[in-house]
């Protein structure tokens, strides 16, 4: 298995970079994941401040959402599943961010997705744009089986 402790200080590193281009909604709210891999695993920022994250603040959990390290604040259990459905489902998914940007909160709001316009996507057979997941409360069945379903339909 991969060397947990590289793994979390890049997921460090990355969201200190997503931070620093400004797409996070002002509050920094927000959550990240990241595939362990070649195992069922996968890392999720746990709570607590972007501005000050730590590795103390990165659990460990298999792909069903069982906690194998670590500590969650109420707030963060909330969203492990909707973390996990992303990777049992996409084997080839790496990471999972969630940014609550204005402007992809904005599209959101509107129920539209996120139309493809950047050129360099398009090259790679990305031409679906971001696809949009049905609203259901935070952490809900329904909030996952509305991932699920976005993620089935738009592999």
């Amino acid at each position: 298995m991969a060397d947990i402790s590289e793994l979390k200080q890049q997921l460090i590193e990355a969201c200190k970079f997503i931070i620093n281009t400004g797409v996070m909604s002002l509050s920094n709210h927000g959550n990240f994941s990241a595939r362990v891999p070649d195992s069922d695993t996968f890392l999720l920022t746990a709570g607590g401040s972007f501005d000050s994250l730590g590795p103390d603040q990165i659990a460990l959990f298999q792909m069903d959402g069982t906690l194998l390290d670590g500590a969650v604040e109420p707030a963060s259990a909330e969203i492990v599943e909707m973390h996990g459905v992303v990777y049992r489902l996409r084997s080839d998914m790496g990471a999972a961010v969630h940014t609550h940007s204005p402007m992809a909160t904005s599209y959101a709001v509107a129920g539209q997705s996120i139309p493809l316009i950047y050129e360099a996507l398009a090259r790679f057979d990305m031409t679906d744009g971001v696809p949009l997941a049905a609203y259901g409360p935070r952490g809900s069945r329904e909030s996952v089986d509305n991932i699920a379903k976005a993620i089935e339909t738009h592999p």
